[in-house]
Order: C-alpha cells, then sequence, then structure tokens
C-alpha cells in the first residue's frame, strides 16, 4: 500500500513536470529569469512556513543537501534554455536519457560494476536519440534545435547526480525540507541578474512564473521528494517516465505539435531502453553465492 501510494506521487509529480515546457515557452524573458522564478514561489511559501522551526543548519547531511542544491542551480538553467530554444516533446525525450547518465556516475562514483545488458542497453539509448536527430533532419531543424537539445542532454547528467545527492540525506530530512534545500541556491545565485532583464516586470511573465513556480516547483517537486522517502531512487525513475506522455500530451494540444513516425520510433526506443535500464534484473539465490 505504501509502494503503490508512493507510485500515485510520482505520477502526480510528473503530470506537473510536463507543464514546465509549456509554461517557459510561454514567457518572453531571460532563461535565469524563468530559472529564478521557478525557484522563488516554492522558496517563499517553505520560508514563511516550515523553515522558521525545522532548523535546517543544525541539521546533519546539510553539506550534502547543499550540494545537491548547486547541482540543481546549475541544472536549472540548462533546463530553461533547453526548452525555449527546441519543441518541448525534443526537450523532454533529451532529459529523460538521465538514467543512463546516472548508471554511468554509479560506475565511476560508486564503484558499481556496469554489465553486458548496461553496455547494450546504453547503446539502444543512443540509437533512440540518433533516431530523433534524424528526424530534425528530415523537418530541416534549426541550428538551436540541436543546441537546445544538446543543454537538455547536460541538465539531464546533472539532474542525476542531484538525485543521488538529495537521495542520500533524504532519511535526514523531511519532503518539504528537501524541497527548500533544492530552491536556495537558485534563489540568491539567480537574482542579481533577474534584476537585469528588462522584461522582469511584465505581469505576464509573473503569471506564467508563478504557475510554473507552484504547479511544477512546489506541488510536483513535493510530491517527488514525498515519494522518494518511500521508494528507491531507480524504481521511481521507472515512472518518472510517464513526464514524456504528459509533455507530449500537452504539446499537441497547446502548442498543436506534430509528432511524426520516426520521433515516436525514437521516443520508445529511448525510454524503453531506459527503463529496462532501471530495472535491475532478479539474481537466483545460487549466482548470488558465487
Amino acid at each position: 500500500m505504501r509502494q503503490n501510494t508512493a507510485i500515485l506521487m510520482v505520477i502526480g509529480a510528473t503530470a506537473m513536470w510536463g507543464m514546465g515546457g509549456l509554461f517557459a515557452q510561454k514567457m518572453d524573458v531571460m532563461t535565469t529569469t524563468i530559472a529564478w522564478l521557478r525557484c522563488f514561489f516554492p522558496f517563499a511559501i517553505l520560508l514563511l512556513t516550515i523553515v522558521p522551526r525545522a532548523k535546517l543548519h543544525e541539521r546533519e547531511g546539510k553539506g550534502i543537501a547543499f550540494a545537491g542544491s548547486t547541482v540543481n542551480m546549475v541544472r536549472m538553467f540548462f533546463f530553461f534554455w533547453g526548452f525555449t530554444n527546441t519543441s518541448i516533446s525534443n526537450a523532454v525525450l533529451m532529459l529523460y536519457t538521465w538514467p543512463v547518465w546516472a548508471t554511468v556516475l554509479a560506475h565511476f562514483v560508486l564503484g558499481e560494476r556496469i554489465t553486458k545488458r548496461h553496455i547494450l542497453l546504453l547503446m539502444g539509448s543512443f540509437v533512440g536519440i540518433a533516431v530523433i536527430q534524424l528526424d530534425n533532419l528530415n523537418l530541416q531543424a534549426k541550428a538551436e534545435d540541436y543546441l537546445g537539445m544538446a543543454s537538455m542532454v547536460v541538465s539531464s547528467i546533472l539532474y542525476s547526480i542531484s538525485m543521488i545527492l538529495f537521495k542520500k540525506v533524504s532519511p535526514m530530512y523531511k519532503p518539504m525540507e528537501l524541497l527548500f534545500w533544492q530552491n536556495l541556491v537558485c534563489v540568491f545565485v539567480f537574482f542579481p541578474i533577474f534584476w537585469q532583464d528588462p522584461n522582469w516586470l511584465e505581469p505576464i511573465a509573473w503569471g506564467w512564473g508563478a504557475l510554473l513556480g507552484v504547479l511544477v516547483g512546489f506541488v510536483g517537486f513535493g510530491l517527488f521528494f514525498a515519494a522518494l522517502k518511500q521508494m528507491e531512487a531507480s524504481k521511481i525513475s521507472v515512472f518518472c517516465f510517464t513526464e514524456v506522455l504528459f509533455a507530449m500530451l500537452y504539446s499537441c494540444l497547446f502548442f498543436n505539435e506534430q509528432l511524426s513516425v520516426t520521433k515516436i520510433l525514437g521516443a520508445l526506443i529511448l525510454i524503453g531502453s531506459s527503463i529496462a535500464l532501471s530495472v535491475q534484473p532478479k539474481v537466483k539465490k545460487d549466482e548470488s553465492k558465487d
């Protein structure tokens, strides 16, 4: 029952996350302004509610949490820069290479062994990316599309790092406290740049920014961190792929984006490989003794 609740929370989170690209493309402001507004609203809500009595500065693991917040700040820049330079479907599909990068990082950082199965699935994921690229070539995509997708790949690598860091300290903090840490560095680093945006006072930007911050930043990631405390990160990653479905649905409904056969095929290959990579095969008892 507890795991089923966590699964529902993850799916609820991905339904919110899928709106991120929609809001970002509606905001005619700098990328850093989008990132600041996205982090400011959940940060402000939590600063006025849980932070005064949480005593976060006295807790263990604050160094790791701060590192996760710093990585998330850099990730946010590449995330929104990617969304504003390519289509929503392209951006989300590139973002969801992160289980691949998480496996590679686990090998080099944590010393985990990469099997032949992992290598084959990694190759399958890159085949999916190649198929999507071919689709863009057929559509005579602009250079911005390729830069946007490359930016999303960087964001996916950074996302896998931040997820590992926050999972490590999740036993020490409540979900809303982790959410506060996630947004902390971004709010302060992007604040001086935020004021340099000539459109920062536009009401439309603040309106979309509020929706982005509350729905994606507060509700979406609040649900995610709650699930992260109840379920293993590898299992959560499987259900996070539902964001791709929500993002494609929103892009078709609100931007009239066309999903070609090659793009759908590339998406299936990429998502299928990443899901298979996230699900660990069962090991027989007699094999585990070897």
